[in-house]
């Protein structure tokens, strides 16, 4: 629906902001507004799994033996070395891809994001920066920063067909 999906939009929106402009030396006082935006990132995520579930044929979205097959036609027809795959059902391969790397990179996320969530003073949860070693915490910010830059990547490309969808 779309207020699930301008939901998802201002909540990334804000966590790329108070995420990537205090790494570009614009500073502010960003922690809290980052951690907020971060639940409500994660509330249009479980909204969405639950919707998928519910009303959505879910198996619309996994990629099956088949759907490689007509991935590698696809891919082989805009290299100009093969014909055109068969119509796709309702969402095409690759698309299907796409929301996957989404996926991955979304909860890569907020899983980190949760996580980190720990080592701040927030309102859910008791602060305990001692919960892992300092090599794991290194770990998971590794693993917090490629998957949102992974993210911002995503989305820029998701942007860029949305207006150019040819």
């Amino acid at each position: 629906s779309r207020l699930f999906h301008w939901s998802m939009t201002v909540a990334v929106f804000v966590l790329i902001v108070t995420g990537f402009f205090p790494v570009l030396g614009i500073q502010f006082d960003w922690v809290a507004i980052h951690w907020i935006a971060g639940l409500v990132f994660v509330g249009t995520i479980i909204f969405h799994i639950i919707h998928s579930i519910g009303w959505m044929e879910v198996r619309n979205i996994w990629i099956s033996g088949a759907d490689w097959a007509e991935f590698k036609q696809e891919v082989r027809h805009v290299m100009g070395t093969g014909e055109a795959p068969p119509k796709p059902g309702k969402y095409p391969v690759d698309q299907r891809l796409f929301h996957h790397m989404v996926a991955l990179a979304g909860f890569g996320v907020l899983l980190t994001g949760l996580l980190m969530m720990v080592r701040v003073e927030n309102a859910i949860l008791a602060r305990n920066p001692y919960l892992l070693s300092d090599s794991t915490w290194g770990l998971v910010y590794v693993i917090h920063g490629l998957s949102a830059v992974g993210l911002v990547g995503l989305i820029m490309a998701h942007v860029y067909f949305a207006v150019l969808p040819e």
